[in-house]
């Protein structure tokens, strides 16, 4: 059936890499009860953070454009994901600012940064940093 989910681990585990909190089907099932509250629960275990937002990618220099979000450095692994790829991961190399620029960081939110990416990514696929 077209739109059917048939296995919902992959999502599931895509999820718990960068939860910062433990998750349950909230009000999907209709009103909780006792049972589905988390109450002093704390297990989340985050391996990957999610860092930026790709905003353009040119093919022809696989330079990305990407709105950071949380801190990254140069050598970091990356992982991209979003409706037409599947997580890919790879090692960047150096991140520079809009004046061409090399920085020792990518450190502040909503910053414009170039990497180098040699697949191919679309405008708001997600970013995070492998651990």
């Amino acid at each position: 059936e077209t739109g059917t989910v048939k296995d919902v681990n992959y999502y599931i585990a895509e999820i718990q890499k960068a939860e910062n909190r433990l998750f349950s089907h909230g009000f999907l099932k209709g009103m909780t009860t006792v049972k589905e509250q988390l109450y002093n629960m704390r297990s989340e275990n985050p391996t990957q953070d999610f860092v930026g937002i790709i905003l353009d990618y040119n093919s022809e220099t696989q330079q990305a454009l990407v709105e950071v979000r949380n801190h990254f450095k140069p050598y970091a692994t990356l992982e991209a994901f979003g409706p037409n790829l599947r997580s890919t991961s790879w090692t960047i190399t150096t991140i520079l600012n809009e004046d061409n620029e090399e920085l020792d960081a990518a450190r502040h939110p909503k910053q414009l940064v170039y990497i180098t990416c040699p697949f191919k990514l679309e405008k708001y696929d997600m970013l995070r940093l492998v651990r």
